[in-house]
Formats: structure tokens, sequence, C-alpha cells
């Protein structure tokens, strides 16, 4: 590609970035007089298949953003017009008004994480051909397939489904410390398989690990979010090579693992738990509700920014004070008055996507309008880096990348600060301490090559 044409082609990417958020502000606007919420959502869907024509390969990368993103926006266009009772948040759903400036947030956020192109074919990306040594990856792949196992055939004895308890109880009388770290954990070791798949054919052992990861999820009663996640990692992970003819194949991938996962759930609901399938109905409207509800609540409750109370969200998340309401459980009490939402924030138990809340209720329609761009650019930065390293085979680094990874989901959707906590600092300075070193010793490298010469 010429330089022309692929100056042309930055200035379509944003041109249209432009349009689209005026196109936005325009619905916020009349959203003041009129009901324009199919419009708006419209115009949001253009845009993914915009941004999907400019940028095939960022948006299997991406997908998981782009999938939570359009979840909230069906949430809150719910909350607006389905005119059905909220459970959690003891209110009827009504018009505010308050989807366009959530669907700016999100295309904000996007333009800048799908600018740069996630191309990792290029000359300057090689594989790495370094041998290592296999044995002591597949020692590590056998012993982590044997953790899932004995993590199954407990979860096996008492399924979450049919102890018929909350998650919340499950998770504090039926899995011991080792099983909670696991569950908190498990995701990290993906990138081992990856490589053993890769570099020494066991493709196997990748297989194995996933299916007995995903049977254990849903026994011990996991949510769609942490299964879909799971579903993410495989396919980022499979991805690193991803040519332009492969991502509708990957996309359909993608889109089927999303209906099974909706598939699982209908059968918790009707097998499981013997619900009829009135109740699924209302179920699902009420799940898809709930992915919107938190900031549908906080925009049509707060008036006013309140930076001042920022410096205490700062402080319990460097602490992790659990005796303190902030973040997500913060913004659950904020958004309704509900008794359920305050038991279910001082009990730990969350609602869904609270970030743009947070930054709301703290900096108002200013701080979401500059800090969804920093949030896209940091994401942005992360998947790169994971893809890179996972190209190279640098297992340490990704493995780190992919915890750094998880900090920055729970940034830009649950309100959690925990990416600067210590352990948080800890797993960013690693992965930069690492990388020095390993630009050192290639520059050392290059250096005895050249002298060589």
């Amino acid at each position: 590609m010429t330089s022309k044409n692929r100056f042309l082609i930055e200035k379509k990417y944003l041109i249209f970035n432009v349009i689209f958020v005026f196109l936005i502000l325009l619905m916020w606007l009349l959203g003041t007089k009129v009901n324009v919420d199919v419009i708006t959502v419209c115009i949001y869907v253009i845009y993914i298949f915009i941004m999907y024509k400019l940028r095939p390969l960022n948006i299997i990368p991406f997908s998981w953003i782009i999938v939570m993103s359009s979840l909230n926006i069906i949430g809150v266009f719910l909350c607006q017009n389905a005119n059905i009772y909220l459970i959690e948040m003891d209110m009827h759903t009504s018009y505010c008004n308050s989807l366009a400036p959530l669907v700016l947030a999100y295309i904000l956020m996007m333009s800048i994480m799908l600018y740069k192109k996630m191309d990792l074919t290029q000359e300057d990306i090689k594989h790495n051909e370094k041998s290592n040594n296999g044995f002591i990856y597949i020692i590590i792949g056998i012993v982590s397939i044997g953790i899932i196992v004995w993590c199954l055939i407990r979860a096996m004895s008492h399924p979450y489904y049919v102890l018929k308890v909350t998650r919340d109880n499950y998770y504090i009388n039926y899995l011991n410390s080792f099983e909670q770290s696991i569950k908190s954990h498990y995701f990290m070791l993906i990138p081992i398989f990856v490589i053993l798949s890769r570099k020494f054919n066991r493709k196997l052992y990748y297989i194995i690990f996933v299916c007995l990861s995903a049977l254990w999820l849903f026994l011990i009663g996991e949510k769609f979010g942490s299964i879909f996640f799971l579903l993410y990692l495989i396919i980022i992970n499979s991805s690193i090579s991803l040519k332009l003819k492969q991502v509708k194949k990957y996309i359909i991938i993608l889109m089927v693992g999303i209906f099974s996962l909706l598939g699982v759930v209908y059968f918790q609901r009707t097998v499981l738990s013997n619900n009829s399938n009135n109740i699924i109905g209302d179920y699902f409207y009420q799940r898809f509700a709930q992915s919107g509800e938190v900031w549908w609540g906080t925009y049509q409750k707060i008036n006013g920014v309140h930076i001042n109370e920022f410096e205490d969200e700062i402080k319990y998340t460097i602490t992790n004070n659990e005796n303190e309401l902030y973040g997500q459980w913060k913004m659950m009490v904020t958004c309704t008055s509900a008794l359920s939402a305050k038991i279910r924030a001082e009990t730990r138990v969350p609602f869904s996507m609270t970030t743009t809340s947070s930054i709301y209720y703290f900096f108002g329609i200013i701080g979401i309008i500059i800090l969804y761009p920093i949030l896209g650019y940091i994401y942005s930065k992360v998947i790169f880096c994971l893809l890179k390293n996972l190209k190279l085979n640098k297992l340490i680094e990704t493995i780190i990348l992919i915890r750094i990874l998880f900090y920055a989901n729970n940034l830009i959707f649950a309100s959690d600060l925990a990416i600067i906590s210590p352990k948080g600092l800890i797993y960013i300075i690693t992965y930069i301490v690492l990388t020095k070193i390993n630009l050192k010793n290639k520059l050392k490298e290059e250096n005895i090559t050249y002298e060589k010469n």
C-alpha cells in the first residue's frame, strides 16, 4: 500500500468518526424533545459495521469490548423502552434520554481503540524461532489440566444448580480458598496451551483444558460474562496471525459462542431451575436490562459533579477496604434507593456495567468526553502488546499481560481501579522491566552480529 493510499484511508477513518460523534450529539439534543432511541441504536450499528469495513483485523482482538459495550447499550434501551418492572432497581422503566450519551462514550473510546491496525503479519514482528524447552511447557500443561480435573470432580459432587443457593453462599461454603484462587486466575494459564499448540503441535492439551474449564465454570454457576471471557481469550489467542480472509470465520465462531452461552442460560433456568417459558421471557428481559440499569438510574438521578469524593475512591481501592462503598458498590447505591442494592453492595454481589456511571458521577459529561478516549488508548496498547508477545512465544510477559487485560476490562466496565492498586502496579512494573531486559538483550545480540560481519 502506498503512503498516499494509507493517508486517504486514515483520513476516511477520522472523517467517519467525527461524523458519527456529531450524529450522536444531535440525537442527544433531539432526545430532549422526542424519543429517538431506535435511531440512536441504528446509528451505533452502522458505526460498528463501518469500523468493520475500515479496520477488519481489529474487530476480533477488540470483540470483548464491542460485545460488552453493545450489551450495555441494549440494556439502557430496554430500561427506557421495554415497559417492564426492574426487580433490582425497584423501579419501572421510563424514558430519560440516557442512551445517546452512553453511545457517545463508547464511540469516543472505539474511535481511539480501533485506530491502530492490529496487523501482526508485518515483517518487523517475526515468529520467534528460538527453541524453548518444550518439556517444561508440557509438564506445566499436564499439571494445569490436573488441577482443573480436581476442581471439576469436586464441583460434580455439589453442583451449584442442584443446591439452590445464591452464588455468594455457594462460593463461601462450597469452594475452598484454593478453588476460589483458581477461579480468579485460571485464564492466565491459556497462553501455555496456545504456545504448546503452536510450537510443539500439542493441540489436544489446549482443547482438553478449555473444555474442562468451561464445564467447571458451568457447574459452579459462573455468570455469562466469565464464560464469555474464556471464549474471548480462546479466540484472541488463536487469532495472533489473523488474516483478512479469516475475519468472517472468527466472527461466526464468536456469534455461535454467544448464542450457545444464551442457550446454556436457557437450559439453566428451564431444566435445572424448573421455570416456565413465560418466566424465561421475563428473565431474559431482566438480564439484558441489568446491563444498562446502573447508567440509566444514575443519569436521571445525579445532578452536578462530585469530584471531591474521588480521593476516597482511590484510597479505598489501594487499601482494598471492604467496609466502604466505593467503585461499582458506590454506584449500586447511587443509582437507586432500592434496599436490595444496598444489601448487594454490602455483600459484594455486583450489578453490571458501572464505569460510565462512576465517571459521570465524579466528573460529569466532560469527564466522559475526556476519559473514554484515554481508556480506548490504554486498552489498545494492552491488546497490541499481548498479541505481539504471544506471537513471540514470551510466556511470562503474555501471562502478565492477560492479568493486566483483566484489570483493564474491570476498569472499563466495573468501576474498578485495581490496575493502580499495589498488586496491579506490580504486574505493570514487572512487565516494563522484562520488556527493557528483552530490548537490552536484543540490542546486545544485534551489536555482536554487526561486529562479526
